[in-house]
């Protein structure tokens, strides 16, 4: 599992988000009670712009983990800045 976590950050860092998706997804299989695949998971999903996925993902991640609430994520683990506010104005626009 840590090599599909470290191959996600990898991608999300490159800015491939579904790469990264594909990876943190298989590790979230591999790893079912570990949340460190399922935070990967949502931040890949809002960086390719599937929101619905990531709010699933994400509900998911806190009631498997409600721990998990209020950590931070760090900076390789989130989509790139530009791309989250491109995301958030799409949401905005489009509802």
């Amino acid at each position: 599992m840590d090599c599909l976590l470290r191959l996600g950050s990898e991608f999300m860092a490159s800015r491939r988000y579904f790469r990264a998706e594909d990876s943190f997804r298989t590790a979230s299989i591999i790893a079912p009670s570990s949340p460190l695949p399922l935070i990967g998971l949502a931040s890949a999903q809002v960086g390719c712009g599937v929101q619905l996925a990531a709010a699933i993902t994400l509900r998911r991640l806190f009631v498997d983990f409600p721990e998990m609430i209020d950590v931070t994520l760090s900076p390789a683990l989130q989509c790139d800045p530009e791309r989250s506010r491109a995301v958030a104005r799409q949401c905005v626009q489009y509802g």
